[in-house]
């Protein structure tokens, strides 16, 4: 119980603590009776309507993201913040003047159906997840039942050997030694454009930041998880290439944009980054290890590779190994 005391003109005063503000300030609220009596009433009341309880409630949702996005701002890398206010800027805008009191299944519905005719389900399906964080945060008593566009499964793209050959053939020196670490190392776009000179031996190449666009242009960052520092070996030829190399510091939409010009110019529909999945692959057909190829690709996860691993070996001769499996039942058969 708080502190009672009687003021100068005869009546009683305290200040109740009854929870903290919008920016996680203590609030009291003054009391002021002419009986302790009364005080100790109001005091009551005033745990009776709830006003000890935390409340974000009477914040808009931009104000609630722009707390969600701060709270994150030293934990999450550039790009990822960088995304997160882009999300902010140029989704749901029609929700984000509504304080999240008033926010509702029907009007959030409302408007992620309105984000699924311009989108793929994929992007909303991301756009809403920044969303559905921020409310769990800030308005936790919103129960969410969304439903979300169903998810298409988009056609498989494959790097081969002879789309390799012609990739490297027709590069410029820009992009040669990019597609050279990508299918042959491994390494991704950001990783290959924070490269430094030093950072390449006489055995393969050390890697342990990536170029990455923040707020006010690119920036340098370590690895996102201890997965991403890792030492690829090549070959004595790929080194040469790679000590020769005049484009160190290139920026990674250097890169895309040139490797976007050569990919339709060669009518090859698979991007940059599938070059890393072919070295992927290439490692496990060559009977390397999962955990080793895992860490060669830096990947963190097992179960990602495998998955890259069967849909890039499904196109090839598979379905006539499954289709044989048939064709050696009947020679059984016959046999019997």
């Amino acid at each position: 119980m708080p502190t009672i005391k009687k003021t100068p003109s005869g009546k009683y005063h305290t200040s109740v603590f009854v929870g903290y503000d919008e920016n996680k300030k203590r609030k009291y609220k003054s009391i002021t009776a002419p009986t302790i009596r009364e005080v100790k009433q109001k005091i009551a009341q005033a745990m009776i309507d709830g006003v000890y309880t935390t409340t974000y409630s009477s914040l808009t949702l931009a104000q609630a993201y722009d707390r969600y996005i701060s709270s994150k701002s030293n934990t999450l890398s550039p790009s990822t913040l960088r995304g997160y206010k882009k999300s902010q800027e140029n989704d749901f805008k029609e929700l984000m003047s509504y304080q999240l009191s008033q926010l509702k299944n029907e009007i959030i519905q409302t408007a992620v159906n309105e984000l699924s005719a311009i989108n793929s389900p994929k992007t909303v399906r991301n756009k809403y997840y920044l969303l559905a964080s921020v409310l769990k945060a800030y308005h936790p008593e919103l129960k969410l039942n969304i439903r979300l566009p169903q998810k298409k499964k988009a056609p498989v793209y494959v790097h081969t050997d002879k789309t390799i050959h012609a990739l490297l053939s027709h590069a410029d020196d820009r992009l040669r030694v990019p597609i050279l670490l990508a299918a042959f190392g491994g390494l991704r776009r950001s990783e290959i454009c924070a490269l430094a000179p030093e950072d390449i031996t006489s055995t393969g190449v050390n890697i342990n930041k990536a170029k990455v666009l923040g707020e006010s242009g690119y920036v340098i960052k370590q690895p996102k998880t201890d997965a991403g520092y890792r030492f690829v070996p090549l070959s004595k030829e790929i080194i040469k290439e790679c000590k020769a190399w005049e484009h160190f510091g290139i920026n990674p939409d250097v890169i895309n944009n040139a490797y976007q010009t050569l990919h339709e110019q060669l009518s090859i529909p698979a991007t940059f980054h599938k070059l890393r999945h072919y070295y992927g692959t290439q490692l496990l057909r060559q009977g390397v290890d999962l955990m080793t190829a895992c860490s060669y690709g830096g990947w963190d996860d097992p179960q990602v590779l495998l998955r890259i691993y069967a849909h890039e070996t499904r196109t090839e001769t598979t379905d006539e190994k499954v289709i044989s499996i048939y064709s050696a039942y009947k020679k059984i058969n016959l046999a019997k």
